[in-house]
């Protein structure tokens, strides 16, 4: 996610198309930031479970759940900013809608992936 923000940075310099009042790519690249920010934070949470319980399947499902999830939601974001629509609850037409209703469900995820971290962690003495 880091490496894709110098990226996004390029293309607003290069890409003068607008989606409401900024530049089309500065929203995925605003994420992309905000995604690698979140998903390092939850690495360094990880730290804090018991060294045994990192190959568990909890561990496992969460861990991959958070991963995927990320990368379809950037997907997303990316695909609507190259659309030149908004990603966010745009519901104007059936693939606006189900673009947000994936990532409604996708942030979803992202909490009850926390939760069963938070769970690991909570386990240690």
């Amino acid at each position: 996610m880091l490496a894709l923000v110098p990226t996004g940075v390029l293309c607003a310099v290069l890409d003068a198309r607008r989606v409401g009042r900024e530049r089309a790519s500065i929203k995925p690249t605003k994420f992309a930031l905000s995604i690698a920010v979140y998903l390092l934070t939850v690495s360094w949470m990880l730290s804090y479970a018991r060294p045994e319980r990192m190959s568990s399947s909890l561990v496992q499902v969460s861990t991959w759940g958070l991963l995927i999830g990320a990368t379809v939601e950037l997907v997303c974001i990316t695909v609507q900013a190259a659309r030149g629509r908004r990603s966010h609850v745009n519901t104007a037409t059936r693939n606006d809608a189900a673009i947000a209703g994936t990532m409604a469900v996708l942030a979803v995820l992202f909490i009850g992936m926390l939760l069963l971290l938070a769970w690991e962690i909570g386990q240690r003495p």
